[in-house]
């Protein structure tokens, strides 16, 4: 996705297809599965917790000890992946948005709104992230300065052809 990101304003087409493309893959993860897959995830997190307990109480060998904080890591893992396919609908279309805003294009910059705006009504809290926040600041700022070195000439359209048939 960031090479998607620093490639958009370059080639516009392919950046859409591609962003298209990641929302249909992430749209097709089935939010049922994910939430039946949390509850478990969780249950064997409670468990696993359970058992270092008893474990530490039990003055368990190191072995076994190490054996549990293992599960415990690979069942921290697995809550990660876990709650990225939940929101994956939601932040696929808001990163999406994000690299669209940087453009400073205006017609990509209100498509980028409005995939931000749909991605926001999948996980409305999300809108409170400071990791959102600060990543559409940053947007927000990438585009002023991308629409004022357009306005300055300081970017050529990478679409516009030179007049010996190459590309700028």
């Amino acid at each position: 996705a960031l090479a998607r990101e620093t490639n958009v304003l370059f080639n516009v087409p392919v950046a859409l297809k591609a962003y298209r493309e990641d929302i249909k893959a992430a749209d097709a993860i089935d939010q049922k599965d994910v939430a039946r897959r949390n509850t478990d995830n969780v249950a064997l997190l409670k468990q696993n917790d359970s058992q270092i307990a008893q474990a530490k109480a039990a003055n368990a060998s190191p072995e076994q000890m190490n054996a549990l904080l293992q599960k415990q890591q690979e069942l921290q893992n697995n809550q990660k992946l876990i709650v990225s396919d939940y929101y994956a609908p939601a932040t696929t279309r808001i990163n999406a948005g994000l690299a669209l805003i940087t453009t400073g294009q205006d017609m990509l910059v209100d498509y980028g709104q409005n995939l931000i705006d749909e991605g926001l009504k999948l996980r409305p809290e999300l809108r409170d992230n400071p990791a959102f926040q600060k990543n559409l600041e940053a947007a927000r700022r990438e585009c002023a300065k991308n629409r004022e070195a357009a306005f300055s000439g300081e970017v050529k359209d990478p679409y516009q052809f030179s007049g010996d048939g190459t590309v700028p």
